[in-house]
Formats: structure tokens, C-alpha cells, sequence
């Protein structure tokens, strides 16, 4: 008699008559047998048996795998990432593993089936960068089920995707930044979209900003908070995810001057509308002085570039201009991403002096290309 282990406590063999057995330990000695003609028969039986006792003895891997990813995300793994992470986590949930793998229980999720999702996903031309983003999200979760103990395995692992391929980020050049600013010049957002090229201001960063963040006569800009939409929470404030994001920044004059000009637009704005305006002292508020929509700036910047012939450039992209110009200009390469916020530097006062002599030289180089505009 040939006989195989495998199944957890089970084996499967045949016997001498030519059928197949397959048996299972129930403890105290006692085991239970299943018969059948074909190995495959008595294998699904014993296959059958083990997926109701891991039911019985495990409920929380009879969740569908939607409802745990919803209830893993806002209870469990919210608290420990940032609201940018938080979001795209959202959106690969809601957008993606909900529809393709939402009603699937946790004990029935295989790697087959994450790995046919995952497929289905590149043939429909989704970037791979992308897909293997919702891979880790995905096996993220999973590997947190495992730890509260409602799996033994994480699917994932088995999983296997074409590498990410790095495209070079687009950006704009000072020439196209130049046009991009005239074209650009009469929007009520003009001085954002300014900051937003020149200086390096994230998206969230722009919205979240408070005249209370810029000190207008020493030329100091403060980042100290960034804004996002989030689902069913609306516009959500918070602190910068990163030390190196809350960074003081010294605008070229030429800024600090369209900030005036934009300061007594926005003060007419404030008096037409009287009580309707709702006063939150942001710097770029929508026309009722709240909050404005983040995917709002986008699509104006798409038609900015349109109409200015230019590329077709996400926002954070305006960010890689900022840090490609100020390249072209030599700024210094430390000036430039303390600007940018990419690093914090902790250094000796000698140093601190040289890096503040630095930014002013950075500064007077923007302002000599920006400034005549």
C-alpha cells in the first residue's frame, strides 16, 4: 500500500483493490476515511472536509474579502500610514480589489485568483507600477489577517508581476514654465500656480495654506499642513507626513508681490460677498472662501497647458519643474530640496549660515528669471 501525507493531518493512498482512500486524524486516536474510485474524488472529498473544519474553527475567514479589506483599512491600518497613503489605499480598494475580488470569502481566495485578477488588470492597461501597487495593498492586509490569526497564508506570495518600469518623470523647462505664467496670468489662481512652479508646493500643501502660514514682510513662507478629499470625510487637514515636509521657505520678491496683489483681489471677493463668505483665512480658497477641491486645480491646469500649447503635466509634475529649473539655474543641489522639502538638515550654526547664504542666492536666481515676467 502506497500512501502520501500531505492536506494538513490528512494522507491520501490507494489500495490493494485499486481504490482510493484518504484519511484525516479527528484527535483521540479516531480518524476519518474517504473512499472513491480516483485519487482526485477522494482528494476533493478530504479537501471539502478541511475547508468546513477551518470554517468552524476559524469564522473570520468566512468574511468576504471586501469587508475585511474595508474594515482593515479604516480600523486597522489608517492609524499608521498618511493621508496620501490612506488614499490611494482607498482607491485601491473601492476601485479595484472590491469589484475584482470583493465577494470571494478569505478562506476561498487563492493565489489563482489574485494572480488572474492581477493579470486582467495589465491587459486592461493598467501601468505596472499600478498593478503591483494594489498587489501590496492586497498582501498588506493579508499579512495582517494572518497575524490576528484568521489565516494561515498569505496568498500574495505566490503572485508573480512584470518588474515596475521608472519612466522619467515629465516636467517643464524655464521657457515653458515662463509661457505657462503669462498664460496663466489673469486666473483668480495665478499666485498658486506660481508657488506652484517656481517654489515646488505640493497640491495639498497649496490648499491647506493660511496668510497666518506667510509672513509677507520678511518674505517667509511656512508649509506646516497639506489637504486632501477624502470619501464620505470631505476636505481633511492634517500635518505634513514627513519632518523634512514642514519647511520655511524664502519666496523671491517677486512672489511676495503677487501674493499682495492676490491678497486685495481676494479682499473684494470677501466684501461682495458679505456673510456668504466663509471666512477660513486660506490663501487660495474657492470663490466662497472655502476649501477648494483638489482635483479641481488639475483639471484647470490641463486647460492652462492646453491653451498654452504646453505639455500635458499632472500638478505634482509642476513640482519636478520646479526642481529641474532651479537645476538649470545651478542652484545648489541641498538648497534646492530643502526648498522642495526632499531632506532636514541638522547641522552647526557655521553650517545653517552657509546654507541661509546659499537660499539667498537661489532666491535672487529665480527672481532674476521670474521676476520681469
Amino acid at each position: 500500500m502506497t500512501k502520501r501525507r500531505g492536506h494538513g493531518e490528512g494522507s491520501i493512498y490507494k489500495r490493494k483493490d485499486g481504490r482510493w482512500t484518504a484519511s484525516i486524524s479527528l484527535g483521540s486516536g479516531q480518524r476519518k476515511y474517504f473512499y472513491g474510485e480516483k485519487r482526485k474524488d477522494v482528494k476533493e472529498k478530504l479537501d471539502a472536509f478541511l475547508l468546513e473544519q477551518k470554517k468552524a474553527t476559524n469564522p473570520g475567514s468566512e468574511q468576504l474579502v471586501g469587508d475585511y479589506l474595508v474594515y482593515w483599512l479604516e480600523n486597522v491600518h489608517k492609524h499608521v500610514i498618511g493621508i496620501a497613503t490612506y488614499v490611494d489605499y482607498e482607491i485601491a480598494i473601492r476601485v479595484h480589489l472590491t469589484p475584482g475580488l470583493g465577494k470571494l470569502r478569505l478562506s476561498e481566495l487563492t493565489t489563482q485568483h489574485v494572480q488572474m485578477f492581477l493579470n486582467d488588470r495589465l491587459e486592461k492597461k493598467l501601468s505596472t507600477a499600478r498593478v503591483n501597487h494594489i498587489k501590496t495593498v492586497l498582501s498588506r492586509a493579508l499579512e495582517d489577517a494572518m497575524v490576528a490569526g484568521i489565516l494561515t497564508f498569505n496568498v500574495c506570495r505566490g503572485v508573480k508581476l512584470p518588474p515596475v518600469e521608472h519612466e522619467e518623470k515629465a516636467s517643464l523647462t524655464t521657457e515653458q514654465a515662463k509661457i505657462f505664467l503669462e498664460t496663466v496670468r489673469q486666473h483668480r489662481l495665478f499666485a498658486l500656480f506660481t508657488i506652484a512652479v517656481v517654489l515646488g508646493l505640493r497640491r495639498g500643501e497649496t490648499v491647506a495654506l493660511k496668510w497666518s502660514d506667510i509672513n509677507l514682510e520678511q518674505g517667509i513662507l511656512h508649509v506646516q499642513q497639506t489637504a486632501s478629499r477624502l470619501p464620505k470625510r470631505g476636505i481633511v487637514v492634517r500635518k505634513p507626513k514627513t519632518k523634512k515636509s514642514n519647511r520655511l521657505i524664502k519666496m523671491p520678491s517677486f512672489i511676495m508681490n503677487i501674493l499682495r496683489e492676490h491678497k486685495v483681489q481676494q479682499e473684494q471677493e470677501r466684501i461682495q460677498l458679505g456673510d456668504v463668505w466663509l471666512d477660513q483665512n486660506l490663501v487660495f480658497p474657492n470663490t466662497f472662501g472655502g476649501y477648494i477641491e483638489p482635483d479641481y486645480l488639475l483639471r484647470i491646469l490641463r486647460k492652462i497647458l492646453l491653451k498654452a500649447q504646453l505639455p500635458d503635466i499632472t500638478f505634482h509634475e509642476l513640482r519636478h519643474s520646479a526642481r529641474s529649473i532651479m537645476k538649470a539655474l545651478g542652484v545648489n543641489d541641498k538648497v534646492a530640496q530643502e526648498i522642495l522639502g526632499h531632506v532636514s538638515y541638522e547641522s552647526d550654526q557655521d553650517y545653517i549660515h552657509l546654507l541661509k547664504e546659499m537660499v539667498d542666492e537661489a532666491t535672487k536666481k529665480l527672481e532674476d528669471t521670474f521676476g520681469d515676467g
